[in-house]
């Protein structure tokens, strides 16, 4: 539990570093990463995105930085934060716990670009 709850600090800390304004209006609506955030940590992802999308993911999980699950969480917010910047609490929080027939990210591109950034970012 306290590994967790240290992994949910940084992402949170991570976050308002590197997009205060998402950071902010998520802050504003209360919608803490405890809500959303703590089955993407235990499961690296699984839930949310399709297995075949996995793969590339857990690739680089297992050889990468122990933060990159952080730097990859935080990058799917960034690649979304349009979307959740326009959107109240409900809209948020239905998008963020989407189960994998309903992929969080648009593409397949986006997720590449998820993990290319959090890989790059969290060494």
């Amino acid at each position: 539990v306290a590994a967790l709850n240290g992994m949910l600090g940084e992402f949170q800390r991570l976050l308002a570093y590197l997009d205060p304004d998402l950071f902010r209006h998520l802050k504003d609506l209360e919608l803490t990463p405890d809500l959303y955030a703590i089955p993407w940590f235990l499961t690296w992802f699984s839930h949310l995105l399709p297995l075949t999308s996995l793969y590339q993911l857990w690739d680089r999980l297992l050889v990468g930085s122990p933060k990159l699950p952080i730097f990859f969480a935080v990058s799917v917010l960034v690649q979304i934060r349009e979307w959740l910047l326009h959107e109240e609490l409900d809209g948020c929080f239905s998008r963020l716990t989407q189960t994998a027939s309903n992929s969080l990210l648009p593409s397949l591109a986006a997720l590449g670009e998820c993990i290319d950034w959090a890989t790059a970012t969290s060494h």
